[in-house]
């Protein structure tokens, strides 16, 4: 080959061979790195130059959790066995794996849903009222599996609450959605409760609603507390809200976290994540019956005054209530002890909620 930059400007003869140099003499510092073929770089298959990842185990906490258990109450006040197998297939046709059960009472309601919660599924569905809601919610406090709910009990204060109008259609809406809600969850005499407590007209009203149906105007619901509050026996009872104390004879003392309760919006401000509670309380005056107070909240006016009082607290604590009748999630407990202490805990639940566009 010929070498133009010759300063003699001749052509070396053809058996004058450049010096060539051994591999092996070549300095390996000043070797130039080979250029690999495209596609041949590391991640990609020769030639295609699609990216093929390895193949890697993966382990059973990393993969979808698709089990769903499903809890019935089938003695809450509006069950419907055709729905809960709606709702089931629903959840089936969308690849999840549903197991669903039946406990005969509360206890083993309790039992069951902790049993569940311990593997870990997707979600617990809560099918009932406010009763059975709360039993599947307490198994759930702190853990990351959520809670779902088909609403068929007679008030249905947690679904309506949090989600709105009680229908097959909002709950698979809520739980296809994949949103969930963080709400709080409270404690009074070491129960937990996400709805409301109350002493008094509460307990009087979910006992005398028992047998009948809800009223369907504002003028039944006057009627029916203005009976209930009648027979209700005063008793001088201390409260404690933070710092603000009070020494009455209330007939109503409700403490919420939700805003309904027995079908009623009693407070309409409550937050439910914000680590508070909500107390209505009336100041055991004539001034503001309470039946005057239910008919208007049933109206969707709220009215407080010097006769019945709206406050928010963190701690609660309330005296002489020992043996008296305490509301708590739509059930009736007594009261264990004379001072009750009601608080919010520092875990919470979390709940499928609908997104916007499904909402009702």
């Amino acid at each position: 080959m010929e070498n133009k930059d010759s300063k003699s400007g001749g052509s070396p003869k053809r058996s004058e061979k450049p010096a060539s140099r051994s591999r092996s003499s070549i300095d390996k510092s000043s070797r130039k790195p080979e250029r690999k073929p495209r596609g041949s770089y590391q991640g990609r298959s020769q030639g295609r130059g699609r990216s093929v990842k390895p193949r890697t185990s993966r382990s059973k906490s990393q993969r979808p959790r698709k089990r769903v258990t499903i809890l019935v109450n089938s003695k809450a006040g509006k069950y419907q066995s055709r729905a809960v197998t709606d709702f089931a297939q629903q959840l089936s046709s969308s690849g999840y794996e549903v197991q669903t059960l039946h406990p005969g009472t509360t206890t083993e309601m309790a039992s069951a849903a902790v049993e569940a919660a311990s593997k870990r599924p997707l979600a617990l569905v809560a099918v009932g009222g406010d009763g059975a809601v709360n039993l599947v919610a307490r198994a759930l406090i702190g853990s990351d599996v959520r809670l779902a709910v088909l609403p068929q009990g007679k008030c249905n204060s947690f679904f309506t609450s949090l989600i709105g109008k009680p229908s097959l259609s909002l709950a698979i809406a809520s739980f296809k959605s994949g949103a969930t809600r963080s709400i709080d969850c409270g404690v009074v005499a070491g129960q937990p409760f996400f709805t409301s407590v109350g002493l008094g007209l509460l307990p009087a009203l979910c006992e005398a609603l028992a047998e009948r149906s809800l009223p369907r105007f504002g003028i039944g619901w006057s009627r029916l507390t203005s009976k209930v509050a009648a027979g209700i026996e005063r008793h001088r009872t201390p409260v404690r809200i933070d710092a603000y104390r009070f020494d009455l004879e209330p007939i109503m003392i409700t403490v919420s976290i939700l805003p309904y309760c027995l079908g009623l919006n009693l407070s309409p401000t409550a937050i439910p994540d914000d680590h508070k509670l909500e107390v209505t309380l009336d100041m055991g005056e004539d001034n503001e019956p309470p039946s005057k107070f239910i008919r208007e909240v049933y109206k969707g006016s709220h009215r407080f005054d010097n006769g019945i009082r709206l406050y928010r607290g963190e701690e609660i604590i309330i005296g002489s209530t020992k043996g008296r009748m305490l509301y708590l999630d739509g059930e009736l407990i007594s009261t264990p002890t004379n001072n009750l202490e009601i608080g919010i805990q520092d875990e919470q639940i979390r709940v499928c909620h609908p997104e916007k566009e499904t909402r009702e």
